[in-house]
Parts: structure tokens; sequence; C-alpha cells
């Protein structure tokens, strides 16, 4: 089983990644580079990693910054490769 420490440790190398914190004893939410308040579907979107469920994006909805969702993208291809597949 991966540890909150590891997933943060890990993740944290990425470029696209602003930083990662744990929540609680089951959560790491992650921050992505390019993150621009004035656009919804920046404020929206939660990528996450869970315990019991793994990693989950989610909010996924409204207008997105360029930047903001290239990284999301370079995220998800690594830890969560469903999450744009039709």
């Amino acid at each position: 089983m991966t540890t909150q420490p590891e997933i943060i440790a890990e993740v944290s190398k990425l470029d696209s990644v602003y930083s990662a914190k744990a929540f609680g004893d089951n959560r790491v939410y992650v921050n992505i580079v390019g993150y621009n308040r004035s656009f919804a579907g920046d404020r929206n979107a939660k990528i996450f990693w869970d315990t019991k469920l793994g990693w989950r994006i989610e909010g996924l909805k409204g207008n997105m910054s360029h930047e903001f969702a290239r990284n999301i993208r370079a995220f998800a291809e690594i830890y969560y490769p469903r999450a744009f597949t039709v």
C-alpha cells in the first residue's frame, strides 16, 4: 500500500504539479500549475488520491485556461489515463 508521504514525494517531482498536500488520514490533494481563478473550470477541478478509491479527477467542467488544462492532461496521462478516454 502506498502512503501519503510517498504519493506527495512522487507527484511533487512533476513539472505540472504546483503542490501536493495531505488531507486527513486518507487523501492527498494535488494543485496543478496554471490555476487561474477567473476561469470557472479551473476553480471546479479537483485532483486527489484516496486510500480507498485511488486517483480521482473530478469537476472537469466549465471553461479552463489553456495552461491549466494542458497540465491536468499531462498529469492524467501518467496517473489517471481513463479520465480523458472517449
